[in-house]
């Protein structure tokens, strides 16, 4: 009985160290994380994956890069912030702040639309995008629900449908004066989001641009705006909430 004892007592200890080195292996897995601003330069588009070495991939936080990228440069950054694989699950990329100001997209083929770039990204906090880029795409930040900040270029004129649906944490927005489109649900479900000052030569507010916008509590309208498009304040829940536009009545 007493050697009975022993031996479960001995398995009890043994269980004790393995949950102990358990946990210290996944302490020293996020201390091992790369805090500083990695640079990387990438001349032709293609080839990011032969920059950032593997056992780093997932250990960067803070990414600047400059040069080309394409399709397959975005999706290794996209697995960088922790996107899904095929099974449902999602790498373990530890990015937060990304910086592309220095960027130019390249497309391979017709295919190539760069809509939902940054989508569904657990971990990406900040994104600065490319200084010459002129069209956002289709949802491409959608449910990024971690996303706090994007800068957008001064020559950006559309944004496309979604194109920041579904990102609860995004509390403000500073839009490019030269934009002209704004495709609908553009704000779909940005719970998070307060205030929006909208661009002078924007025309038409469209549909569901705000829509699920729950903290949204003032909007500045230009007096181009002529036209809202259906369902474009559905669902924002501010007492105080106001917009004016020329030709549309106060609400």
């Amino acid at each position: 009985m007493k050697q009975f004892y022993t031996i479960r007592k001995s398995i009890s200890l043994l269980f004790l160290l393995m949950l102990l080195c358990s946990s210290s292996t996944a302490l020293a897995a996020d201390t091992d994380l790369i805090e500083e601003q990695i640079p990387v330069k990438v001349p032709t588009a293609g080839t990011l994956h032969n920059k950032i070495n593997a056992n780093k991939m997932f250990k960067i936080k803070n990414l600047k890069i400059t040069g080309e990228l394409n399709m397959s440069d975005i999706n290794f950054i996209r697995q960088m912030a922790g996107c899904y694989k095929d099974d449902g699950t999602r790498y373990d990329g530890h990015l937060q702040q990304l910086d592309i100001k220095g960027v130019e997209l390249v497309s391979d083929n017709a295919s190539d639309t760069f809509d939902g770039i940054f989508s569904d990204l657990s971990s990406l906090q900040s994104v600065v995008l490319p200084e010459h880029l002129q069209a956002l795409g289709s949802s491409a930040f959608s449910n990024s629900t971690a996303l706090a900040s994007v800068t957008l270029p001064e020559g950006l004129n559309s944004i496309g449908d979604n194109a920041f649906s579904g990102c609860t944490t995004l509390a403000s927005i500073t839009l490019p004066e030269g934009l002209v489109k704004l495709e609908g649900d553009v704000f779909y479900g940005c719970t998070g989001l307060t205030s929006v000052t909208l661009p002078k030569n924007l025309t038409k507010v469209s549909f569901g641009l705000f829509d699920g916008c729950t903290s949204l509590a003032a909007i500045t309208l230009p007096e181009s705006v002529t036209e809202i498009g259906k369902y474009a304040f559905t669902t924002v829940y501010q007492s105080d909430f106001r917009h004016r536009a020329a030709g549309c009545d106060n609400a």
